[in-house]
């Protein structure tokens, strides 16, 4: 294909362009040139040798390969052409300009002189018309086009939609001025179909202000696949672009006709601008151009002139009119424009105009925009305060522009605004033609819309915005609009109220056409009076309304997202949505239904109990951790609320909570009680796979009641209980418990029983007074226990039969350890804080005992060290030292060997301190911080992927 590049298929088309521009000088009779005669003499011979030419430029194209001769004549052709093109421009500028040249004749002469001279040489090559040629297929293909039928092609529906998306993504490759998207394969597979359904797509035409088709060589030259784009792009390729500094092909810079300055810091241009008349296209976008000089209005053959975000640009220049074949004008982003100039009305070619600003004079006002029919794509008007009645918005002829898609209708907010009811017929007579894809409407400052707003006419409408409508207090109907998707509301200060005319409400009841039957986007942001509303859809998002209350919709059928942020008085039952994927709350992400086990978090919200009644609704069952937090509404669980995949619930500061009944869960592993003042009893039902119960700082907790056995329950913590008063009988109803942690509960005065489960090993009872008290003087039965911390008991004055490791008994003088004997698993005793104990009534301690620990203000420490040699004993300064892992009890991650075992390691390394085994707390310590160093072995919250054993086994290996 590269003779189709080199040859005739640029230069074909180069030809072609050359004669339409020659065809109606020599058709006008009213075209004036000194020595017109002799002019037109000399352009008609000019006309022949392009005919002329043109019939062989096929064979020429098959022949420079295999001949150099024909090579050079195809580029002295080519230069040949330039210069008839630069004349014929030249020509049409004069003539629009009512300018002479003296010399006019002379240039013609000598251009045509070339030509002929050029022309005349395809008799020595043999070159053959057209249908005399005979093609050699081995060194060319037939060129493509961009034409498709789309109907025609199956299959390929994905690979275009990718390949449009990295199209119009502004973010790919923004580094790279030019960016690439190869389409590769075999020979035959549809590389180039598929190509065509790309540039051909709606999406991409509304994307790029410009497109062009080249059909490439398999070995292209560079600088001639350059010269063919540009030459798709304008007829003729003479061009220089700085946006990419290797476009200047060597042409004279007053042949030019693209020029580009995109992103340069440019401030201004000089008023030699005006001399390049043969300019098509100028881009001065994202520069830093305050003034435009006016002498660019001289640049008559100017066809696009793109200003987007000139952010300093502050007018524009004021004979713009005379640009008479502009058809392209991008202000986009110059926000510091004021006004359009006079008389753009003149500018019949126009059919993109991304801007029009409303002045309030009439020669630059809104009838400016009457005659401009032919507007494509995106149009906005702004400044529309400067209209001041109906009459003069109707001289617009909105209805008549029937090519734009996307319409941006502006008012200043909190402009000034003469007369409020008006400005509804005003936007009455700006009703845009029905071909309309997309409306926004932003700072109008009427209380009502029109009804075209509605209208079912506008079947091409996908998106519909209103924002900053200040003074709008009631909706326009919009559910009968069929083809809407997307639909956007804010900042309506005065609307408190969505009615049910909103979907179209006619006589009482709705039309049979069902509302919004295309509706995938609700966005509602800012309404900060908006108190009543009903609406379904399938993306549903409400924020930032502080006053809504009232009810929401029953069923939403198709909702698939649904965000409620900020809206601190709406209480209302969810909607029924069987599709839901996605629900945020306060700006949270509650769940993300993906089918994965995951967490999902209450917080913060009026909506906990709509939350809680939905849960079983959630399809498939994949909530495994529930958490409900700071809700200050009443929150009542039931049973029935719990979804069945749940493994752990913890509710903590939920001042307001309570149960409908008795609570079950066959899955349910772990549950955690905090902050909840309300709650006076916790009804425990069937829960036979329960393992850890904790219930904390419950101010109104009275009992817990516990009607039959939790079988698995193996740990149980009560602190900080004021008002609990009694414990359920634990050796019948948690056999299976290891672990009992009672604290701060200072009106237990009992077990309901001596004899302990004897599966427990670690028993702790502190700030228990009462409690305390009867332990000491009942005793207790237990034979598995292995820890036991009790204090401080203020008014034990002898232990009975019964003993217990003791910390923080002031007034004890005795310790009776005959009942130690029933502790046959125990192995170690500390004594501390015991000022007063100084006898002991055993002979013999247990025989499992293989550690003492007493405190140096006990009396007793040195008898005891005296009287028992067998066993090691320590006496101490400060105590029993006590160290924890300060950290949550991650549910979440329980049993799946990825959680971080530093802490539990570091509370170890502090007990060693407290002995002085400082040199072992060195080697553990380093090899702790060495392993994370490293950075091979590292659990997911220090950035990696390793295992609880993975990283403890790494720390052993650098001790």
């Amino acid at each position: 294909m590269a003779a189709k590049l080199e040859g005739g298929a640029y230069l074909s088309s180069f030809v072609d362009a050359v004669l339409e521009k020659l065809s109606p000088i020599l058709e006008d009779d009213d075209f004036v040139l000194e020595g017109s005669d002799s002019a037109l003499e000399l352009l008609g011979r000019l006309e022949r040798s392009l005919f002329d030419v043109g019939s062989v430029l096929d064979d020429a194209e098959l022949k420079q390969f295999s001949d150099k001769k024909v090579k050079k004549w195809l580029v002295d052709l080519q230069d040949a052409l330039y210069k008839a093109d630069d004349l014929l421009d030249e020509l049409a500028t004069r003539a629009a300009t009512a300018t002479q040249r003296s010399s006019a004749i002379n240039v013609i002469e000598k251009t045509v002189a070339t030509l002929e001279s050029v022309v005349k040489r395809k008799g020595y090559l043999r070159l053959l018309p057209k249908e005399s040629a005979k093609m050699d297929i081995s060194s060319w293909r037939i060129p493509s086009t961009s034409l498709v039928v789309s109907t025609d092609i199956f299959g390929r529906d994905q690979d275009k939609e990718n390949i449009i998306k990295l199209l119009l993504d502004d973010t790919c490759d923004v580094g790279s001025p030019v960016t690439v998207i190869p389409i590769v394969g075999m020979g035959g597979i549809g590389k180039t179909t598929l190509a065509q359904l790309v540039y051909s797509d709606v999406k991409v035409v509304g994307k790029f202000d410009t497109r062009a088709w080249v059909c490439v060589a398999e070995n292209p030259d560079p600088v001639n696949v350059t010269k063919t784009i540009i030459g798709a792009i304008d007829s003729c390729p003479a061009s220089i672009t700085m946006e990419s500094e290797f476009w200047l092909l060597g042409q004279q810079l007053e042949c030019l006709r693209v020029l580009s300055f995109k992103y340069i810091f440019l401030k201004s241009l000089p008023d030699s601008v005006g001399e390049l008349i043969y300019l098509r296209y100028l881009n001065l976008s994202f520069t830093l151009i305050e003034t435009l000089s006016e002498s660019i209005c001289k640049l008559c053959n100017l066809q696009t002139l793109k200003l987007r975000k000139c952010l300093r640009l502050k007018m524009l220049p004021s004979c713009m009119q005379d640009l008479l074949n502009l058809c392209h004008l991008d202000i986009r982003g110059a926000s510091r424009l004021k006004e359009m100039p006079k008389g753009m009305s003149k500018l019949k070619h126009l059919n993109f105009l991304s801007d029009y600003i409303v002045s309030e004079q009439e020669e630059n006002g809104m009838r400016e925009l009457g005659t401009l029919d032919n507007l494509h794509g995106s149009f906005c008007i702004s400044n529309l305060e400067n209209v001041k009645n109906s009459g003069e918005a109707l001289k617009a002829k909105m209805g008549n522009k029937k090519h734009i898609n996307t319409l941006k209708l502006k008012w200043v907010p909190d402009g000034d605004i003469d007369d409020i009811g008006i400005e509804r017929d005003i936007l009455d007579k700006l009703q845009p033609h029905e071909n309309l894809n997309k409306l926004s409407i932003k700072g109008y400052p009427g209380e009502r819309f029109p009804d075209w707003l509605g209208f079912s006419c506008y079947s091409n409408m996908t998106k519909l915005s209103l924002d900053c409508c200040m003074n709008c207090c009631e909706l326009p109907s919009l559910g009968q609009l069929p083809s809407l998707q997307h639909l956007e509301f804010s900042d309506l200060d005065r609307l408190d109220k969505i009615g049910l005319e909103f979907y179209n409400k006619n006589n009482g009841s709705f039309q049979q056409e069902t509302p919004f039957k295309s509706l995938e986007t609700l966005k509602i942001e800012y309404m900060y009076c908006w108190r009543e509303w009903h609406f379904p859809d399938e993306i549903l998002s409400i924020r930032n309304c502080p006053v809504l209350s009232g009810d929401l919709p029953a069923h939403l059928p198709a909702l698939e997202e649904f965000t409620i942020d900020r809206c601190s008085e709406l209480a209302c039952s969810l909607p029924r949505a069987p599709k839901l994927q996605q629900l945020y709350l306060e700006s949270s992400p509650v769940f993300t239904n993906n089918g994965e086990p995951q967490k999902l978090v209450i917080s913060e919200t009026q909506l906990a109990q709509s939350v809680l009644e939905y849960l079983p609704h959630i399809q498939p069952p994949s909530v495994q951790c529930l958490e409900i937090k700071d809700c200050r509404s009443a929150i009542s669980i039931s049973a029935d609320y719990l979804p069945s995949s749940l493994q752990y619930l913890r509710i903590s500061d939920c001042s307001k909570l309570t149960f409908l009944d008795q609570l079950q869960h066959k899955s349910l592993r772990e549950i955690y009680v905090e902050g909840c003042d309300s709650l006076k009893l916790l009804p425990l039902g069937d829960f036979p796979n329960l393992k850890k119960l904790m219930i904390s700082k419950c101010q109104s907790m009275e009992c817990v009641v516990v009607p039959q056995a939790l079988p698995s329950l193996q740990y149980l913590s009560i602190s900080e209980c004021p008002s609990l008063v009694s414990l359920p009988a634990l050796t019948l109803t948690v056999p299976q418990l290891e672990e009992l942690h009672i604290c701060d509960c200072p009106e237990i005065n009992c077990f309901a029983e001596e004899f302990l489960p004897p599966s427990l090993k670690t028993l702790e009872v502190t700030k228990c007074q009462k409690l305390a008290s009867w332990i000491t003087s009942k005793g207790l039965q237990s034979e598995g226990l292995t820890h036991l911390w009790l204090g401080p008991c203020f008014d034990v004055k002898s232990f009975p039969r019964e003993a217990l490791i003791l910390s923080n008994f002031p007034n004890l003088e005795t310790l009776d350890c005959k009942g130690l004997h029933h502790l046959t698993s125990l192995k170690s005793l500390a004594i501390t804080d015991c000022e007063k104990l100084e006898n002991i009534t055993e002979q013999h301690l247990l025989a499992s005992i293989e550690h003492i620990y007493i405190g140096e203000e006990c009396p007793l420490s040195r008898e005891v060290a005296e009287k028992y040699p067998e066993i090691n004993c320590k006496i101490g300064e400060g105590g029993i030292a006590l160290a924890e892992a300060v950290h949550g009890s991650a549910p979440d991650i329980a049993g799946k060997n990825s959680a971080n075992p530093t802490a539990l390691l570091l509370s170890g390394v502090s007990i060693l301190c407290h002995l002085n085994l400082h040199d072992k707390v060195d080697q553990i310590q380093n090899a702790i911080l060495d392993t994370i160093a490293e950075g091979k072995y590292r659990t997911a919250d220090l950035g990696g992927k390793a295992k609880t054993t993975e990283f403890t086994n790494a720390i052993i290996d650098h001790l």
